[in-house]
């Protein structure tokens, strides 16, 4: 699955190699900032001029080593992504900044003055959070003010003040600070009016950075919004406390020592926090994931259909406007939306990313979704495996219906063929062997009234007499291949014949009063007379049978029952060809058969679907007389 043209970290498929780093490349990455976050706290926490060495020193170690994992991990998890790039620069400065622990002035003024790319990559990494670019005007014009900060007041209040300090909470320096090594001159006025400018410069952009995240999020989708909040939070967490911070310096508000020093304590777990933020960013998309592919899957019915699984995927992503495209016919280039309407997926409307969708051999399939979700390739994935999943069971289970119905119609055509060779069979019996044995008799009878011979004439009245048991026995034999009352009077009149010709004779009790297609009055006739054999074949002389056929709401059912000898109930029933023959008609026609016996006697009933009274029958009028078989009677 590759996403299509809105971001370029969404472009990359995960596990390539972040900007050419191996495994190797990643471990020694990772190895070396270990090692440089120990140096640096404990270049800090062994200085002698800081008022705070151990505690920032700890600051700058968490934070120099939780940067550079963040970063890879970044590197590794969102491959081409800007923003790994920045973490590492971040945490390279945030190694400078260790520096401020050295007591060679010119080492420590370096250290302070690392404060200004940290501090400028720090809020950098806010604004192009999470596609790892800029995109809005406003983030823009914030991060043209604080470069105006740091190059209009930090700087030269750097290069004019004799002593300088880092610019966090926990940086300022005692008595003995070392003296600034990057002075260019001795003027204290000048600095003191740089510094209270560059606090002034503080408070506002840290004001104007709360409003423009509060004002982000307020406005956001709720993707976007879940996606902005695991650093968008920390980073205001930051902000108002490093506003207050800075209105205290530069005497907007007053607060007494022990106000400043708690402020400080939240200026240095909003920024320790920040670069957890990132992480968890990552994290927290892992676990939407997890949650809207579960969501997905569990929403999923057999009867599905694309509308309702794009309303399951839009809100598991959160996402009311994702859109579903699937290409009508592989090749085509032509798509449909959920609704049935035409629709462009290479053309996403503005805020939107479309998502192409593998399905292996299958037409092209996509998703068009909120452009933010780019930026969570784990959660478009796992929308996408489930949409794909989904759209699979749809087919197999299409292609199962499709085999089945193709089965159920293949017997039915067996079934309609057998019955055809019947009818065909009792037109060929009656035109053929039984009028040739007809016009034998006549010939024998012609010759029987011409003879005067009486042992003549007895051969005659013999042969004659075994002609007439011949015909009725063909005769007999055509009713039973394909009854014409079945084709001329129904379903009725023939179970009537049927009941009246079994042995024992049968009770029929028929409650219908409409013709059916053939092939359901030929399933229910010939299931019944099956139903008639068994009872002569199996309930003993003694047993009396009934016929009862009837229909209900759209069905025909028909039962068999008699009061003889029924089989052991521990015995498994209908595995005899009788039995099979049934069931083999009755699913031909989409019908049901069961089976009851005991030794008090059987019932076999049965149903078949039949069409409304007002829909044609399948490929015949009764009315009419089409298809009707042709009698063997003269």
């Amino acid at each position: 699955m590759t996403t299509a043209a809105t971001s370029e970290s969404a472009q990359i498929p995960l596990g390539s190699r972040p900007f050419g780093l191996g495994r190797g490349a990643v471990g020694a990455v990772a190895t070396l900032g270990g090692l440089v976050a120990v140096a640096a706290g404990l270049l800090v926490a062994t200085s002698g001029h800081l008022v705070h060495p151990v505690e920032y020193g700890l600051e700058l170690a968490v934070l120099v080593a939780a940067t550079t994992s963040v970063g890879l991990y970044w590197a590794v998890r969102r491959p081409g992504n800007r923003i790994a790039v920045v973490l590492l620069a971040y945490a390279a400065c945030l190694t400078g900044i260790s520096l401020q622990g050295a007591s060679n002035p010119v080492l420590h003024s370096i250290g302070v003055l690392f404060d200004a790319p940290s501090f400028l990559l720090g809020y950098y990494l806010v604004f192009i959070f999470p596609n790892g670019r800029l995109t809005g005007v406003l983030e823009k014009l914030l991060l043209v003010g604080l470069f105006w900060d740091v190059f209009s007041s930090f700087l030269p209040w750097v290069f004019f003040s004799p002593y300088v300090s880092g610019a966090a909470p926990l940086a300022g320096c005692n008595d003995s600070c070392p003296t600034n090594g990057l002075m260019i001159s001795n003027d204290p006025d000048i600095a003191n009016g740089f510094g209270k400018s560059d606090e002034t410069f503080n408070v506002v952009l840290a004001a104007a950075i709360v409003v423009v995240l509060c004002y982000r999020l307020a406005i956001a989708s709720r993707p976007r919004r879940r996606a902005l909040v695991p650093v968008y939070l920390p980073a205001l967490l930051l902000s108002v406390p490093f506003g207050i911070f800075h209105a205290a310096g530069a005497g907007a508000i007053t607060l007494d020592a022990t106000a400043v020093d708690r402020i400080g304590w939240f200026v240095t777990s909003g920024r320790v926090l920040l670069t957890f933020g990132f992480a968890f960013a990552i994290w927290q998309a892992t676990l939407f994931a997890g949650v809207a592919l579960k969501k997905i899957l569990g929403g999923l019915r057999r009867e599905d259909d694309v509308v309702h699984l794009r309303g399951l995927v839009a809100d598991a992503l959160d996402d009311p406007t994702l859109e579903i495209a699937l290409e009508v016919e592989r090749g085509s280039g032509f798509f449909l939306d959920s609704r049935g309407d035409p629709i462009d997926p290479t053309q996403p409307r503005a805020g939107s990313s479309t998502t192409s969708i593998a399905r292996p051999e299958q037409a092209a399939a996509y998703m068009l979704h909120d452009d933010v979700l780019d930026t969570d390739p784990e959660l478009v994935q796992a929308a996408g495996r489930s949409v794909v999943l989904a759209l699979e069971s749809g087919r197999l289970e299409s292609e199962l219906r499709s085999r089945v119905a193709e089965l159920r119609a293949s017997r039915a055509r067996i079934v309609a063929a057998g019955d055809a060779e019947r009818r065909k069979m009792e037109r060929d019996l009656h035109d053929g062997a039984q009028q040739h044995v007809l016009a034998l008799m006549m010939k024998v009878g012609q010759a029987r009234s011409a003879e005067t011979d009486p042992v003549a004439g007895r051969q005659l009245d013999e042969i004659q007499a075994g002609l007439e048991e011949l015909w009725l026995e063909l005769r007999q034999l055509g009713h039973g291949v394909y009854p014409p009352v079945l084709a001329e009077s129904g379903l009725g009149k023939a179970l009537e014949d049927a009941a009246a010709r079994s042995v024992p004779p049968a009770l029929l009790r028929t409650e219908v009063t409409r013709r059916y297609p053939a092939e359901v009055e030929a399933a229910v006739y010939y299931c019944c007379l099956e139903a008639l054999q068994n009872v002569s074949k199996h309930a003993g002389p003694d047993a009396r049978a009934s016929i009862r056929v009837w229909q209900q709401d759209d069905r025909v059912w028909f039962e068999v029952a008699d009061d003889g000898r029924g089989q052991d109930p521990r015995r498994p029933l209908g595995h005899g060809q009788g039995i099979a023959n049934m069931r083999e008609r009755l699913s031909a026609v989409d019908g049901t058969l069961s089976i009851e016996s005991s030794v008090d006697g059987t019932r076999v009933r049965g149903s078949v679907p039949v069409p409304p009274p007002d829909r044609p029958t399948s490929d015949r009028s009764r009315a009419s007389g089409v298809l009707t078989a042709r009698p063997v009677d003269n």
